[in-house]
């Protein structure tokens, strides 16, 4: 069975303040989001991994072997959205009968992961 996980890293951190997303800030040297999207990419169970940025950040996106990048929306259930109907999600998520709901932020959007 193989596995894929989306990341969706398209806000713009404006509840978390500062000048730049908290996913671009760095810690230990790396910025959040190549902490995470190593920490995916070495997993044994995960064939691949998605990130979902903002348009303007395509850019900034790090060269990990394996990552698919794709734009995100206006808010966050777009993104998902968006990163869910790519195609390497959607044959992944074909494969599988196995997902996991996953509830996000304050409002509780609930989203699905499919491994």
């Amino acid at each position: 069975m193989s596995n894929a996980a989306l990341i969706v890293a398209a806000g713009r951190g404006t509840r978390a303040g500062g000048e730049v997303p908290k996913q671009w800030r760095k810690i230990a040297g790396q910025s959040v989001i190549t902490h995470t999207l190593q920490a995916f990419s070495r997993h044994p169970t995960i064939s691949s991994v998605i990130l979902v940025l903002h348009p303007d950040d395509l850019h900034l996106a790090p060269n990990i072997d394996g990552l698919t990048v794709t734009t995100g929306g206006v808010e966050r259930s777009d993104s998902v959205k968006m990163g869910s109907s790519n195609s390497i999600w959607n044959k992944k998520r074909s494969d599988t009968r196995r997902c996991t709901a996953m509830r996000d932020g304050p409002n509780h959007h609930q989203h699905y992961c499919c491994a």
